[in-house]
């Protein structure tokens, strides 16, 4: 019998081939030559031949009678169904070949993606022609080139997004931004997530459906056996329905649940992005939270950390409903659950008299205690309140020892629901330090805006086109024997930058607070002088001195 180390070693020698597997794609792509998206485009084209003829060839359809004799001795100690089962089940033939087709429409479907593309990023190529009048302004035409132009422009004047599904979709559930492109490793990392949920759930119906549907009766035998009360007669206090409905339901939950919160994730990505870019940080810490390695290590594990929380968040998600499901059918079902109406009978007078004192404080707050009718923070009745305050202290113990259980439950189900999100903390802004996925988020979000700044990207461009024109030009003159002649005026571009820089400098938000203009009219008080050396501080991380100018 093999080990366990060398189970895992092969298991990790199929990844990495895996992996191998798909390299040249990737690299031909970004390497993005003529010989390489050449090489690539056969490689494409000749591994999709390769998968139809393996997938024609059906050697996963059909078992051999080994197999088949092994599913047949282990039928009583699995939990996924069997290759009998689902013979059984599903029945042979066309429906077996159809399920299998339905399955891999995933796969196909990108690879076809990939083969048509390579090619058409050959043939741009090969047509693209030089072009040094239209450079500049093809440049201004890029998505970095329409973040500079529009930066400073209002928001009711920028453009609006000229795309079909802008004008589909309201803004309020996803407003559509032009000028913005998510990086290329969220659009990998998501595109495997979204396949990945297509085939869990899809293999969550194929593989547990027969095994309900045969074994569903003894589940329910052995589930309720374990509560049953021998003292009350054999009484089932917890009587389970038919679980093929639940489940059903669950998976659909589950699956549903994950999509949307993951697309919810994508928005708050690109809206984490587009304030980085600004130096603004609302959700996530700021840079002096950590270093420069932890960030660093951060983006390391972004896109794994995505999977594994995808993971655990599916499983999480489906059990909750499982939770919630099973006992409304029940209920449905058999009309009364014995253990449902204990824990409601224990449950809903605490809950009345919380609602209750809830609602009399609001009223006590706006019509008694507080002036203007809840309009201004201050107080009124200043002796009744303190009373108030004296006898509500002996409830507010018992009902803060009641708010510790729901702040407990409160915290679990939200960690269960938001698992598959990184940019969600369930620890809080003290603690999120010590959230792993939460670091590998932002670390991810603050090295993507190091390279990718569109500000940045447009200034390297547009020098690097000076520099490639200025050359061109020179060369070309060089050829024609006009070698002394000047190709532009020095001076001219000089005075021309050194516009662009005190253009620049002028309307830069972070240094407007340093005008004379807005330094004068503001006295100097040391509320004052507290208020900036505390932005200055903010800035550079450095958390401990700001707490000790307001203590």
């Amino acid at each position: 019998m093999e080990s366990v180390i060398v189970k895992y070693l092969l298991q990790i020698l199929k990844v990495l081939l895996i992996g191998v597997h798909y390299y040249p794609l990737l690299s031909a792509i970004y390497i993005n030559s003529t010989p390489a998206l050449i090489l690539g485009s056969l490689y494409a084209w000749l591994d999709y031949i390769t998968q139809i003829i393996n997938q024609g060839m059906c050697d996963n359809l059909y078992p051999t009678q080994s197999e088949y004799n092994n599913s047949l001795l282990k039928r009583k100690s699995r939990i996924i169904a069997g290759i009998d089962d689902l013979l059984e089940y599903y029945g042979a033939g066309k429906r077996l070949i159809a399920i299998d087709l339905c399955l891999d429409i995933p796969r196909y479907l990108c690879m076809a993606y990939v083969c048509i593309g390579l090619p058409l990023l050959l043939f741009k190529k090969l047509c693209r022609k030089r072009n040094d009048a239209n450079e500049d302004q093809l440049m201004q035409d890029t998505l970095e080139g329409q973040y500079v132009k529009n930066l400073l422009l209002p928001e009711n004047k920028r453009p609006k997004s000229q795309s079909i599904l802008s004008r589909i979709i309201p803004t309020k559930v996803y407003a559509f931004n032009d000028n913005f492109r998510y990086p290329s490793r969220v659009i990998c990392v998501y595109a495997a997530v979204w396949m990945l949920l297509f085939f869990v759930s899809s293999q969550a119906y194929l593989q547990i459906l027969p095994v309900l549907y045969f074994y569903g009766d003894g589940i329910r035998t052995i589930i309720s056996a374990l509560f049953t009360d021998d003292s009350s007669d054999g009484i089932n206090e917890f009587p389970l329905p038919n679980l093929m409905i639940p489940y059903v339901l669950v998976v659909a939950i589950a699956t549903v649940s994950v999509l949307i919160l993951t697309t919810f994730q994508l928005a708050t990505i690109r809206r984490d992005l587009l304030l980085s870019y600004r130096g603004q940080y609302l959700d996530i810490p700021m840079k002096g939270f950590k270093n420069e390695i932890s960030l660093a290590i951060g983006n390391f594990h972004f896109a794994g950390y995505f999977i594994g929380y995808f993971i655990w968040g599916y499983i999480l998600i489906a059990f909750l409903a499982l939770c919630i499901i099973v006992p409304i059918d029940a209920y449905i079902t058999y009309g009364n659950i014995q253990i449902l109406d204990t824990i409601l009978k224990a449950i809903i007078p605490i809950v009345l008299f919380i609602l209750f004192k809830y609602f009399l404080n609001r009223v006590l707050a706006r019509y008694v205690f507080l002036q203007e009718y809840g309009d201004v923070l201050s107080i009124n009745n200043r002796g009744w309140l303190m009373i108030f305050l004296y006898f509500s202290f002996f409830l507010d113990a018992f009902i803060g020892f009641i708010s510790c259980i729901i702040r407990i439950i409160t915290t679990v189900l939200s960690t269960m629901i938001f698992m598959c999100r990184l940019d969600h903390s369930s620890l809080g802004r003290k603690l999120e330090r010590y959230d792993s996925g939460f670091a590998a988020y932002y670390g991810f979000i603050y090295v993507d805006r190091e390279h990718t700044h569109p500000v940045l990207l447009y200034f390297i461009n547009y020098m690097n086109l000076q520099l490639q024109t200025k050359q061109y030009l020179q060369q070309k003159l060089t050829n024609k024997n006009h070698t002394n002649i000047n190709v532009s005026s020095s001076t001219g571009f000089k005075a021309k930058q050194r516009w662009f820089i005190a253009y620049t400098l002028i309307r830069n938000p972070a240094l407007i607070r340093y005008r004379k203009w807005y330094v004068e009219p503001v006295a100097v008080t040391t509320e004052n002088l507290n208020v900036v050396f505390a932005v200055e501080y903010l800035e550079k991380g450095r958390y401990n001195e700001v707490i000790s100018i307001y203590l």
